[in-house]
């Protein structure tokens, strides 16, 4: 019997601010060729967002980014595999 193909962590699929310690995780789930995804992006995991210097800063909160491939968007699943390859 062999395991399915997928990396033994999932730590290899995802990019994460803050500390692995935090109280909370916020997961997101974003894709690189929507709009809306964009601002949710530029909110969050920005140098100067309030929530990253208010949460994540203090280590109130931990922000994980995951890769959402939208297959209404026509270029988004080449995007999201040029960014894990």
């Amino acid at each position: 019997f062999m395991p399915p193909p997928l990396p033994a962590s999932s730590n290899a699929l995802r990019r994460a601010l803050g500390s692995p310690q935090a109280p909370a995780t916020l997961g997101c789930y974003l894709d690189f060729s929507c709009p809306f995804s964009a601002k949710m992006y530029t909110r969050l995991f920005s140098p100067k967002s309030a929530i990253k210097s208010k949460y994540v800063d203090s280590e109130k909160l931990r922000l994980e980014f995951y890769h959402q491939v939208q297959p209404w968007h026509p270029q988004s699943a080449l995007m999201h595999e040029a960014a894990i390859a």
